[in-house]
């Protein structure tokens, strides 16, 4: 309980403000108004001064039907004062008793009154949002709780307006992605302002484009990435080559300065509109300068993978499949087909045609 002015202010446990108009207005007999309270367990509580305002006394008052008999016997309780107390409803029973004599009431304009703060607090001003996204910093209503939520109504953090009308209020997690927060002020009543909004700053780049492609000319890169996002595509030696954005539907299609057709890496990013850039995501254009008609990347018309003209998987220039240089299919140097060195048919390593291994011409065996 505190004094305003004239008045005494009452804050109920649910934090809700009952103001008794005129209660601090001293009787024109000198006496003072009395408070009655209700406990939660029905008990009532008679509070008086001995002096005006010296501080409440309180007594337990046997039931509401004793005070009035006492304003019956003249005791100075208006009527109208004992009724009101039993609308107030149970553990919330508050009235101001005027002992002006005569029930005629006690002083001042008579305006003994009872009411409630209904009162929103004004909105939540110079609103801000920490760089590191994890506090709200703004002005309101001093001793007013403030209430952060997200863009989904789940609230992020709560805190209190200090003394001097500022407050810093800590986020359960930071808000970098430029998220819109709403922001309120609840008074001890319970009334809630309107909500001013604060924008998070955006330090979160775009995840880095998917499923990139260089179309069969050469002229367009085409992909998907955060719709908006602004589209860079640059060649290898870092020169931009083509921008563009991505659309609402998360696709792009990006045209080209020039076509690239010989097999080029490009690297393609996205930029958010807070200048956040993505990690470069690569993709290889096609390569329309090879000269031959067959699936290998030598330059020869044949289907094998060797740079040299003939149909085989060996280097030489030859058609066999062996790796010598002559056109026989055996792996000596030599132009006969058996796998001795000399230059006769035979198996065996002398020069002439017969089977044995002597050097004559003749078939026995011997040298002679």
């Amino acid at each position: 309980m505190q004094q305003s002015g004239k008045n005494l202010v009452v804050t109920l446990k649910s934090g809700e403000t009952v103001t008794i108009q005129n209660f601090f207005v001293v009787g024109e007999d000198g006496a003072a108004n009395q408070l009655v309270l209700e406990n939660d367990d029905g008990t009532l509580l008679l509070g008086s001064y001995s002096t005006p305002y010296s501080g409440f006394t309180f007594s337990e008052l046997g039931s509401l039907e004793d005070l009035a008999l006492a304003a019956q016997a003249g005791a100075g309780v208006p009527d109208w004062l004992v009724w009101g107390l039993s609308l107030l409803g149970a553990g919330a029973a508050i009235a101001a008793l005027s002992h002006g004599g005569g029930g005629g009431g006690g002083g001042g304009d008579g305006g003994n009154g009872i009411t409630s703060d209904t009162t929103a607090p004004n909105a939540p001003t110079n609103l801000s949002v920490a760089a590191d996204g994890l506090t709200v910093f703004g002005k309101g209503e001093a001793n007013t709780t403030v209430t952060v939520k997200d863009a989904a109504g789940n609230t992020i953090g709560t805190g209190h307006v200090g003394a001097d009308g500022n407050f810093a209020v800590n986020l359960d997690h930071p808000q970098v992605n430029g998220e819109t927060l709403d922001v309120t002020l609840t008074d001890t009543a319970g009334n809630v302002s309107v909500p001013t909004q604060v924008d998070a700053g955006d330090t979160t780049a775009p995840d880095a484009p998917t499923e990139l492609a260089v179309s069969a000319d050469g002229t367009t890169v085409s992909g998907k990435g955060e719709p908006n996002t602004t589209v860079t595509i640059k060649d290898a030696n870092g020169n931009t080559i083509g921008t563009g954005q991505v659309g609402a539907d998360g696709n792009f299609a990006i045209q080209l300065d020039h076509p690239r057709e010989n097999g080029e890496t490009l690297g393609v990013t996205l930029t958010d509109a807070a200048g956040n850039i993505s990690n470069p995501t690569q993709v290889v254009s096609s390569d329309l300068n090879e000269t031959d008609a067959d699936a290998d990347a030598d330059a020869d018309a044949d289907a094998d993978a060797d740079a040299d003209a003939d149909a085989d998987a060996d280097a030489d220039a030859d058609a066999d499949a062996d790796a010598d240089a002559d056109a026989d299919a055996d792996a000596d140097a030599d132009a006969d087909a058996d796998a001795d060195a000399d230059a006769d048919a035979d198996a065996d390593a002398d020069a002439d045609a017969d089977a044995d291994a002597d050097a004559d011409a003749d078939a026995d065996a011997d040298a002679d």
